[in-house]
């Protein structure tokens, strides 16, 4: 990483700030199916509430972008974390009381997932106002590394505190996103004076930052990639608690098995800027449905725990360098005025058919099995890798910052 970078103090409060809150989320993201099956005992129910999570990614980016593009980005941040912090707060609470309904577990993953968008949009937006162009893919990548970091210690500690009571990692959760709204506090970056133009017109059109996105080929086929990518993504996080408790591994075993995924991660981004001076822009980014078509039929020889973290942390391993190339290259090249609803854009279509992987890979395994789900997924993959490949737009990769004017600023 530059100097410049490490060296950023709005970088680090933001970088710490997401750390915070992504701990709390991944103990979170283990514990909550682990909470529907030992209510309910029902894979379907878990997935529906994987479903809940994953809908509102489509549904939130786009309002999400206006709102980043017409309001103050940090404030956007600390209110998303206000949010979701008596989100998951009030999961915390009614397992303290009684059973908490079904109804509820759903609404709160979807609003968490809603905080965490608008959240994640604003935050772009004010990346590209607090980092130079120069360090942004690297910027990127650490932004990726710091899921996988917190993917290391959240799932083990979420699994443990669940062993001992089921309330204990909402409260962990909810006390994290306080604290990574005080981290943001601390940022100060001042907008450029072009968002400050664009401040004193009407409200901004959700419609520009999607037509700028849909005109940049490489941008827009990328985000395509990653709707596919993302369907995947969802059911194999899924298939990693469903599988591992099927062959009788435990909540702590469970968590164990994320850590590993987490460390494929934190692995996946150290190795991302090597890797982009090797592979070009193109093939860093169809390294990632590749790897998917060679390791997701591997969890059909999965009997443990242990083994489902180490094949989906080896699959894992080139999302950090796909992201770097393609977000860089869309943070560095829209205007900041539209920097936001860019990057909702952009969101909306990666996150716009996610919702299917979790459904799916529930309701198969538990009507067709383990093995039933794990193939359509493999075919799943493969069509996707084959789709990215084929792809025209993902091989007109733009230079860098400087061919902005390349891409209308406006319809």
């Amino acid at each position: 990483m530059s100097r410049d970078l490490l060296a950023n103090r709005n970088f680090a409060l933001l970088w710490v700030g997401d750390v915070l809150s992504e701990f709390g989320s991944q103990a979170t993201a283990v514990a909550m199916p682990l909470l529907v099956l030992s209510l309910t005992g029902s894979p379907a129910k878990a997935g529906l509430v994987a479903f809940a999570r994953s809908i509102a990614y489509p549904l939130s980016p786009l309002p999400a972008g206006v709102l980043a593009d017409r309001f103050d980005r940090r404030q956007l941040m600390i209110l998303c974390a206000l949010g979701r912090a008596v989100a998951m707060g009030s999961v915390a609470l009614v397992l303290a009381l009684d059973r908490p309904p079904l109804a509820q577990l759903v609404a709160v993953a979807f609003l968490n997932a809603m905080g965490w968008t608008v959240s994640t949009i604003a935050e772009r937006g004010l990346l590209a106002a607090v980092v130079p162009g120069s360090a942004l893919a690297d910027a990127v990548a650490l932004n990726e590394a710091r899921v996988s970091l917190a993917s290391i210690g959240g799932p083990p500690f979420g699994g443990a505190l669940f062993g001992i009571a089921r309330a204990l990692p909402f409260v962990a959760d909810t006390a994290s996103f306080l604290a990574a709204g005080l981290a943001v506090l601390g940022v100060r970056a001042k907008p450029s004076s072009e968002r400050e133009v664009a401040q004193g017109k009407p409200g901004p059109a959700i419609r520009e930052g999607m037509s700028w996105l849909w005109r940049a080929p490489f941008l827009r086929d990328g985000s395509l990639l990653y709707a596919a990518a993302n369907v995947t993504l969802g059911a194999v996080e899924l298939l990693a608690v469903l599988i591992a408790r099927h062959h009788g591994a435990s909540p702590a075993a469970v968590g164990a098995a994320f850590a590993i995924i987490g460390a494929g991660g934190v692995a996946s981004a150290a190795l991302a800027r090597p890797l982009r001076r090797l592979l070009t822009p193109r093939w860093s980014v169809l390294c990632e449905p590749w790897f998917s078509v060679a390791f997701v039929p591997m969890l059909l020889f999965c009997r443990s725990a242990l083994a489902v973290g180490v094949v989906v942390a080896v699959m894992f391993l080139p999302i950090a360098l796909s992201s770097s190339v393609v977000v860089s290259q869309r943070l560095a090249l829209a205007p900041d005025h539209l920097r936001g609803r860019v990057q909702a854009s952009a969101s909306f279509i990666a996150g716009s058919i996610a919702w299917l992987g979790p459904l799916a890979a529930g309701v198969l395994f538990q009507e067709a099995g383990e093995t039933a789900a794990v193939l359509a997924l493999s075919g799943w993959t493969l069509a996707v890798a084959v789709a990215a490949t084929l792809s025209r737009g993902l091989r007109q990769v733009p230079s860098g910052p400087q061919t902005a004017t390349a891409v209308p600023d406006h319809p």
